[in-house]
């Protein structure tokens, strides 16, 4: 569904390949998911006591209406 969503978007020009995985064992994949979970949260339920803590860490570029995404 991700992969059919990104095509009809024209985002897939940059990614190669989209795979599944379980993340027990993988501790960098658990981390991924974890910040995942905690930016959906704040984002939907505005909600920020999981990703304000870590938002420093992680922040490279947020996407404010009024701005136009980096090139």
């Amino acid at each position: 569904m991700l992969k059919r969503q990104l095509k009809a978007s024209g985002n897939m020009e940059s990614i190669k390949r989209i795979a599944a995985r379980r993340s027990q064992g993988e501790d960098a994949l658990q981390v991924a998911d974890m910040v995942a979970g905690a930016i959906l949260r704040s984002v939907t339920t505005e909600d920020h006591s999981w990703y304000g803590p870590i938002r420093g860490k992680v922040m490279l570029w947020e996407y404010v209406c009024d701005e136009s995404p980096p090139s």
